[in-house]
Protein backbone atom coordinates (compact mmCIF):
# COMPACT_ATOMS: atom_id res chain seq x y z
CA UNK A 1 0.00 0.00 0.00
CA UNK A 2 1.19 3.82 -0.77
CA UNK A 3 2.67 5.24 2.17
CA UNK A 4 1.52 8.94 2.66
CA UNK A 5 2.06 10.13 6.28
CA UNK A 6 -0.60 12.23 7.10
CA UNK A 7 -2.66 14.41 4.84
CA UNK A 8 -2.65 18.31 4.90
CA UNK A 9 -5.67 20.58 4.42
CA UNK A 10 -5.10 22.56 1.65
CA UNK A 11 -6.09 26.61 1.87
CA UNK A 12 -9.69 26.11 0.50
CA UNK A 13 -10.16 23.31 2.92
CA UNK A 14 -8.50 25.61 5.84
CA UNK A 15 -10.98 27.87 5.14
CA UNK A 16 -14.08 25.29 4.59
CA UNK A 17 -12.32 23.89 8.27
CA UNK A 18 -12.89 27.91 9.69
CA UNK A 19 -16.54 27.85 8.50
CA UNK A 20 -17.46 24.15 9.68
CA UNK A 21 -16.23 25.78 13.70
CA UNK A 22 -18.94 28.41 13.51
CA UNK A 23 -21.74 25.50 12.71
CA UNK A 24 -21.29 25.56 8.57
CA UNK A 25 -21.81 21.70 7.41
CA UNK A 26 -18.68 19.95 6.57
CA UNK A 27 -19.90 17.68 3.79
CA UNK A 28 -17.40 15.43 2.28
CA UNK A 29 -18.24 14.18 -1.33
CA UNK A 30 -15.53 11.95 -2.89
CA UNK A 31 -11.94 10.21 -2.62
CA UNK A 32 -9.64 10.62 -5.68
CA UNK A 33 -6.71 8.81 -6.30
CA UNK A 34 -3.99 10.35 -8.80
CA UNK A 35 -0.02 9.20 -9.79
CA UNK A 36 0.96 12.96 -10.04
CA UNK A 37 4.40 13.86 -8.52
CA UNK A 38 4.47 16.86 -6.38
CA UNK A 39 7.28 18.16 -7.46
CA UNK A 40 7.65 21.80 -5.80
CA UNK A 41 3.79 22.28 -5.69
CA UNK A 42 2.61 23.68 -2.52
CA UNK A 43 -0.21 21.33 -1.25
CA UNK A 44 -1.73 24.24 0.62
CA UNK A 45 -2.39 25.99 -3.00
CA UNK A 46 -3.55 22.52 -4.65
CA UNK A 47 -7.15 22.72 -5.97
CA UNK A 48 -7.15 19.40 -7.20
CA UNK A 49 -4.56 16.35 -7.77
CA UNK A 50 -2.24 16.89 -10.28
CA UNK A 51 -3.09 13.89 -12.00
CA UNK A 52 -6.71 12.59 -11.17
CA UNK A 53 -6.83 8.59 -12.19
CA UNK A 54 -9.94 7.50 -9.59
CA UNK A 55 -12.72 9.00 -8.20
CA UNK A 56 -14.05 6.89 -5.21
CA UNK A 57 -17.61 7.56 -3.80
CA UNK A 58 -17.61 7.91 -0.28
CA UNK A 59 -18.55 4.72 1.72
CA UNK A 60 -18.22 5.47 5.53
CA UNK A 61 -18.11 8.20 7.34
CA UNK A 62 -17.31 7.95 11.44
CA UNK A 63 -17.12 11.05 14.06
CA UNK A 64 -13.64 10.11 16.54
CA UNK A 65 -12.71 11.79 19.85
CA UNK A 66 -10.33 14.52 19.42
CA UNK A 67 -11.54 16.26 16.42
CA UNK A 68 -10.94 14.05 13.78
CA UNK A 69 -12.97 11.94 11.35
CA UNK A 70 -12.80 8.73 9.11
CA UNK A 71 -13.33 9.26 5.42
CA UNK A 72 -13.79 5.56 3.64
CA UNK A 73 -14.18 4.26 0.35
CA UNK A 74 -13.60 1.11 -1.63
CA UNK A 75 -10.97 1.24 -4.68
CA UNK A 76 -11.86 -1.80 -7.53
CA UNK A 77 -9.72 -2.33 -10.17
CA UNK A 78 -12.56 -4.44 -12.20
CA UNK A 79 -13.66 -1.13 -14.53
CA UNK A 80 -10.09 0.29 -15.28
CA UNK A 81 -8.56 0.02 -18.16
CA UNK A 82 -4.82 1.25 -17.30
CA UNK A 83 -2.78 0.91 -14.31
CA UNK A 84 -1.47 3.64 -12.46
CA UNK A 85 0.74 4.35 -9.79
CA UNK A 86 -1.19 5.11 -6.55
CA UNK A 87 0.52 8.26 -5.54
CA UNK A 88 -1.72 10.98 -4.27
CA UNK A 89 -4.93 10.92 -2.82
CA UNK A 90 -7.46 13.75 -2.02
CA UNK A 91 -10.57 14.10 -0.23
CA UNK A 92 -13.00 16.69 -1.26
CA UNK A 93 -16.15 18.29 0.49
CA UNK A 94 -18.77 20.52 -0.14
CA UNK A 95 -18.14 24.42 0.04
CA UNK A 96 -21.59 26.47 -0.03
CA UNK A 97 -19.31 29.46 -1.50
CA UNK A 98 -17.20 27.88 -3.43
CA UNK A 99 -18.43 24.38 -4.72
CA UNK A 100 -16.21 21.14 -3.99
CA UNK A 101 -13.36 22.06 -2.77
CA UNK A 102 -10.23 19.69 -1.95
CA UNK A 103 -10.16 19.49 1.36
CA UNK A 104 -7.12 17.69 2.28
CA UNK A 105 -4.13 16.10 0.31
CA UNK A 106 -1.29 13.60 0.58
CA UNK A 107 1.38 12.77 -1.65
CA UNK A 108 3.37 9.04 -1.42
CA UNK A 109 6.26 9.86 -3.58
CA UNK A 110 8.67 7.39 -4.34
CA UNK A 111 6.57 5.01 -1.31
CA UNK A 112 3.68 4.63 -4.00
CA UNK A 113 1.97 1.36 -4.85
CA UNK A 114 1.12 -0.01 -8.74
CA UNK A 115 -2.58 -0.66 -9.34
CA UNK A 116 -2.79 -2.56 -12.09
CA UNK A 117 -5.95 -3.01 -14.73
CA UNK A 118 -8.94 -4.81 -14.27
CA UNK A 119 -9.62 -7.84 -16.49
CA UNK A 120 -6.37 -9.52 -15.67
CA UNK A 121 -5.24 -12.09 -12.94
CA UNK A 122 -4.75 -9.01 -10.31
CA UNK A 123 -8.15 -8.39 -8.56
CA UNK A 124 -7.58 -5.04 -6.62
CA UNK A 125 -10.58 -4.38 -3.84
CA UNK A 126 -9.20 -2.37 -0.88
CA UNK A 127 -10.94 -0.40 1.94
CA UNK A 128 -9.43 2.96 2.00
CA UNK A 129 -9.66 4.94 5.01
CA UNK A 130 -8.61 8.71 5.04
CA UNK A 131 -8.69 10.88 8.50
CA UNK A 132 -9.34 13.97 8.75
CA UNK A 133 -9.77 17.03 10.94
CA UNK A 134 -13.13 18.03 11.91
CA UNK A 135 -12.16 20.56 15.12
CA UNK A 136 -15.26 20.71 16.91
CA UNK A 137 -17.37 21.11 14.03
CA UNK A 138 -20.63 19.48 15.03
CA UNK A 139 -22.07 19.76 11.57
CA UNK A 140 -19.76 16.94 9.69
CA UNK A 141 -21.29 14.82 6.70
CA UNK A 142 -20.86 12.97 3.55
CA UNK A 143 -22.27 12.25 0.31
CA UNK A 144 -22.61 8.55 0.79
CA UNK A 145 -24.35 6.29 -2.10
CA UNK A 146 -25.95 3.59 0.25
CA UNK A 147 -26.09 1.00 -2.81
CA UNK A 148 -21.71 1.04 -2.18
CA UNK A 149 -21.62 0.84 1.37
CA UNK A 150 -21.27 -3.48 2.48
CA UNK A 151 -21.76 -4.81 5.82
CA UNK A 152 -18.28 -6.33 7.48
CA UNK A 153 -18.24 -10.29 9.05
CA UNK A 154 -17.80 -8.73 12.41
CA UNK A 155 -20.90 -6.09 11.63
CA UNK A 156 -22.98 -9.04 10.60
CA UNK A 157 -21.84 -11.08 13.55
CA UNK A 158 -22.29 -8.20 15.91
CA UNK A 159 -25.76 -7.22 14.54
CA UNK A 160 -27.67 -11.14 14.03
CA UNK A 161 -29.83 -11.67 17.17
CA UNK A 162 -28.56 -9.30 19.22
CA UNK A 163 -29.54 -5.89 21.14
CA UNK A 164 -28.04 -2.90 20.11
CA UNK A 165 -26.25 -1.15 23.06
CA UNK A 166 -26.60 2.09 21.70
CA UNK A 167 -30.49 1.85 21.31
CA UNK A 168 -31.77 -1.00 22.95
CA UNK A 169 -33.46 -2.71 20.02
CA UNK A 170 -32.92 -6.17 19.57
CA UNK A 171 -32.60 -7.13 15.69
CA UNK A 172 -32.84 -10.57 14.12
CA UNK A 173 -31.45 -11.71 10.57
CA UNK A 174 -34.13 -12.46 7.95
CA UNK A 175 -33.87 -13.10 4.25
CA UNK A 176 -36.73 -11.72 1.71
CA UNK A 177 -36.42 -12.73 -1.82
CA UNK A 178 -32.78 -13.68 -1.71
CA UNK A 179 -31.84 -10.40 0.22
CA UNK A 180 -30.67 -10.19 3.71
CA UNK A 181 -32.10 -7.90 6.08
CA UNK A 182 -32.59 -7.05 9.36
CA UNK A 183 -35.68 -6.51 11.18
CA UNK A 184 -36.64 -4.69 15.07
CA UNK A 185 -38.12 -7.15 16.98
CA UNK A 186 -38.79 -4.79 20.05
Amino acid sequence: MSTFGGLTLTNKGKTLQSKAQTGVQLNYTRIVLGDGELGSSSILELNALKNEKKSLDITKLKILSGGRAVVGAVLSNQEMTEGFYWREIGVFAQDSDAGEVLYCYANAGALAEYIPAGGGSDIIEKNIDVQTLVGNAENVTATIDSSLVFMTIKDLERRINQTDETTGVLYKLGFDNGKLFFEEVN
